[in-house]
């Protein structure tokens, strides 16, 4: 009796489990238990809780995550069952490790994800090499990539890409890891160091499907340099090979990437229902980056053809979505269309204001010179409006020592394209070239 009650003290329910009621009770049991007892009392727990679910087969972990299975339970018993001691864990480490840090990634918490897909990968090369395939390695490297930039590391985000490359299955993983790595100079406006990274990429390829996500990237980078009329021909190809072969994400990217060269260079009316139809896809994914990344494009459309209040209404949306992932580079992207839709609307003052919290986030990043010069090549022509030269001739020679400055080839005759425009290109006829 004693001794029950005593457990009664130390123990309180919680939301339908059972807990310590003070850390101290925690650290006193951890001192007077054994490492050996403890490792046991882990995989007995980490067992429990799994309820028999193969951990080979992610499929099974998240179906069981759905019927509220604790998998991130199971995943930090497990582990800590195997490093103290019980390698007969380390399935359960591995596979429920796995999963669990790619919840924690979903629910934003990025510092737990990291922490758990960390672990999980370092116990992942102590499995027999025949057994290593049936755990996605590849994937659980690319999120704990993308957990990392959300956190702003990014040498250690393309670390964990390259590992991702080379713990790929197939040219799927394969071409999905290589994409992230060409990301890291992309958000910098470093295109010719991302197309040359997508270009080593493709001789390890040979999926048609992995290859036509490819093409979408190095056909987004040419209508990033201005050329949306060849862009939008590669990406009609790259869509009519992914339709009904490739996966929700997969055609959500090729499609809003197909949106932007009809917005931009063909038909602005006609992009808003394949905008539309990415949006959807995207969100069948489950991927918030790409929502926020289509409804940014989405609220360009909307602005190109006057519908200002859908613009602005997308691009709220995306600015939450960022707000929850972290990404930065997105969401002053979105921060550069909703100065456009601004300006579309005669509200100049509040245009420039977007743009100055713009480079203000682009500074923040390390910098990109593309959309920096840009932005204040923007700034110069809403001067020119209010009629302040002053203002048009300092913003002027920013953008055009930046461009001069940048090692990129194609920004200095970009910018004087920008600064020579009487409307803007938000203002100009029908058939666009595109700058964002």
């Amino acid at each position: 009796g004693v001794r029950e009650l005593r457990l009664e003290i130390v123990l309180v329910e919680r939301a339908g489990a059972y807990a310590f009621a003070h850390p101290l009770f925690r650290s006193a049991l951890r001192a007077a238990v054994r490492p050996r007892a403890r490792a046991d009392v882990h995989l007995r727990v980490a067992q429990a809780l799994a309820r028999g679910v193969d951990p080979a087969m992610p499929g099974a972990i998240g179906a069981a995550a759905a019927i509220g299975r604790d998998v991130v339970g199971v995943a930090a018993h497990a582990l800590d069952a195997v490093e103290l001691g019980r390698a007969e864990a380390l399935p359960l480490a591995v596979g429920f490790g796995f999963v669990a840090g790619d919840r924690q990634a979903a629910l934003f918490d990025h510092a737990a994800a990291i922490a758990t897909l960390q672990r999980a990968l370092a116990l992942w090369t102590r499995l027999p090499a025949d057994a290593r395939t049936a755990y996605p390695a590849s994937s659980a490297s690319l999120q704990l990539g993308w957990s990392r930039h959300a956190l702003r590391d990014e040498p250690g985000a393309s670390q964990a890409f390259r590992a991702a490359i080379e713990q790929a299955r197939d040219d799927s993983e394969r071409a999905g890891a290589w994409q992230a790595l060409a990301w890291m100079p992309y958000q910098h406006g470093r295109f010719d160091t991302a197309d040359a990274i997508l270009g080593e990429a493709l001789p390890s390829i040979g999926d048609p499907i992995a290859r036509a996500s490819i093409d979408a990237d190095r056909a987004w980078i040419m209508g990033r340099r201005g050329d949306w009329d060849a862009a939008y021909r590669v990406l009609t190809g790259v869509v009519a090979v992914m339709e009904g072969a490739a996966s929700p994400a997969l055609l959500s990217r090729s499609l809003d990437r197909l949106g932007v060269a009809m917005r931009d260079a063909l038909d602005p009316d006609g992009a808003v229902p394949v905008f539309e139809r990415a949006l959807r896809l995207a969100n069948e994914s489950g991927d918030p980056r790409l929502a926020a990344t289509v409804q940014m494009h989405l609220a360009g459309a909307h602005r190109q053809i006057g519908r200002l209040e859908d613009a602005r209404r997308e691009i709220d949306a995306a600015l939450a979505s960022c707000s929850m992932t972290g990404d930065r580079y997105i969401e002053a992207v979105t921060v550069w269309i909703a100065a456009e839709v601004e300006h579309a609307g005669g509200r100049y003052l509040e245009a420039i204001a977007l743009r100055r919290r713009e480079l203000e986030m682009l500074g923040a990043l390390g910098g990109n010179e593309h959309n920096q010069a840009m932005a204040h090549a923007h700034i110069a022509f809403l001067a020119r409006r209010l009629g302040d030269p002053v203002l048009e001739g300092d913003e002027s020679r920013v953008a055009r020592l930046i461009a001069q400055h940048s090692g990129l080839s194609h920004l200095p005759g970009r910018i004087e394209q920008a600064l020579a425009s009487e409307g803007w290109f938000i203002e100009d006829p029908p058939r666009r070239q595109a700058h964002a």
